[in-house]
């Protein structure tokens, strides 16, 4: 699901958005990516039967599918992260860093994402998620990412639905996201009225 971002915006700087997944499609291998944008990806996760995570991850800029190949002035530098929260390179889907933090959220509740992305020093660009609940009534960090060798504002605002367990692959997953909003650098609030949908399916087959 792509958003559009209204033509008298300027710099977009912060990306609100609301998520609830249905009851019966929290299933085993589910992510359901509330704020993606042109570096990155925020949302949650099923990954067992006892553990639901809150992920929010960026691509280093090198590209490549082994974090260890990243030069060290192309890798992604965590500047702070929150309660709880995990953080480590992560790879096989392209590289960068990536933090998670256990939460065991629940179908049928609202969660809301808020991204903001803004230049920074050296030609780099640091991207802070911020996650909130019914369950703790306020919101918290998750984490703060530098990208080097990058200078943007958000781009490319989206979302999406995953499913990254093949053998769950004929099961259907729905997620309701809503009330999305995007603030430019003058402080002005653009509601999103516009969006594309796009559907991509990746499928893999092996032969004996």
């Amino acid at each position: 699901m792509s958003y559009e971002v209204s033509s008298e915006a300027g710099d977009i700087k912060y990306f609100y958005n609301e998520m609830t997944v249905p009851k019966g499609s929290d299933l085993l291998g589910s992510y359901f990516m509330a704020n993606g944008f042109a570096e990155g990806y925020f949302g949650i996760q099923v990954n067992s039967e006892t553990e639901r995570i809150i992920l929010f991850s960026l691509w280093s800029p090198f590209k490549t599918d082994d974090p260890t190949s990243i030069p060290e002035d192309q890798k992604i530098k965590l500047l702070k992260k929150g309660d709880d929260v995990i953080s480590n390179d992560f790879g096989n889907e392209g590289s960068g860093g990536q933090s998670r933090k256990v939460f065991h959220w629940k179908s049928d509740i609202t969660y809301e994402f808020l991204i903001r992305a803004e230049p920074s020093v050296n030609n780099s660009t640091d991207y802070t998620a911020y996650f909130s609940a019914p369950e703790t009534g306020e919101w918290e960090l998750i984490a703060s990412f530098r990208r080097p060798k990058t200078s943007t504002y958000m781009k490319r605002p989206h979302s999406f639905l995953e499913n990254f367990i093949p053998n769950m692959g004929d099961q259907t997953l729905r997620v309701y996201c809503n009330n999305e909003w995007l603030i430019d650098t003058n402080g002005t609030w653009y509601e999103v009225n516009r969006m594309k949908f796009t559907e991509m399916q990746r499928l893999e087959k092996s032969l004996d």
